[in-house]
């Protein structure tokens, strides 16, 4: 059985499980599809000692732990620390509201709205909506 399918099975039986993955192809896609099964680290093998230790103990914390291309290493419990404003923003992104109804519930304009929308993407490395709710969620921002 290949990796990614373990991935499923155990995310599937036992969802709790932290499940870093260890594999010598570092291709994005196949990268973003262990993420999307619920991967909580990816990491090539030929990864240090201390690079395999903190990932362990970065997952065992609760963040998560990926290395993209070759030694790009992205944690979530690095996350980025978010304005009042950019808080607000995203609690009414993860609520649906659409960019008009934000700029109405907090007085600012659409295109300040659109503004902070792409800040919180490019700080949370999401190119979506629903990217910026999975962000939200694994880093237990929903309760804003």
């Amino acid at each position: 059985m290949v990796g990614i399918d373990t991935l499923k099975i155990i995310k599937k039986k036992f969802p709790e499980v932290k499940c870093i993955i260890l594999s010598q192809f570092g291709e994005r896609g196949l990268i973003k599809k262990c993420m999307e099964l619920g991967a909580d680290g990816y990491l090539l093998k030929d990864c240090s000692k201390q690079d395999l230790i903190n990932a362990i103990k970065t997952v065992n914390e609760g963040g998560t732990w990926f290395e993209i291309h070759y030694k790009i290493k992205v944690t979530t419990l690095d996350k980025p620390k978010l304005s009042t404003r950019e808080k607000e923003v995203l609690k009414f992104i993860c609520m649906e509201f659409s960019n008009n109804d934000i700029a109405k519930k907090l007085n600012i304009s659409k295109s300040t709205v659109n503004t902070y929308r792409a800040r919180l993407m490019q700080k949370a490395g999401v190119e979506n909506d629903i990217g910026l709710f999975k962000w939200a969620l694994e880093n237990k921002m929903t309760n804003l």
